[in-house]
């Protein structure tokens, strides 16, 4: 499937055809989301079209995962609003 025709920016999309359900869409940074652990052929064929897949199934590394990877990243104001 043509990248051009994936949905962008959108949240518990349908990825490969509905093989997979990803939980988030990112366009600016081509990252793709899930919730539970992909297939290596599902994570080989999203590569494949240039998105990076991060495999959000165990909670206990969401701390890390949040840290490592620019999807999440928070920019902070200069300064507080008066």
């Amino acid at each position: 499937m043509p990248l051009a025709v994936w949905p962008q920016d959108q949240y518990q999309a349908p990825a490969l055809g509905g093989a997979l359900t990803v939980a988030a869409w990112d366009k600016s940074t081509l990252t793709a989301v899930v919730l539970a652990t992909p297939s290596q052929a599902q994570v080989t064929a999203l590569l494949n079209i240039g998105y990076t897949v991060i495999d959000m199934s165990k909670p206990a590394q969401w701390s890390m995962q949040f840290s490592q990877h620019p999807m999440f990243s928070v920019e902070q104001p200069d300064s507080c609003p008066e």
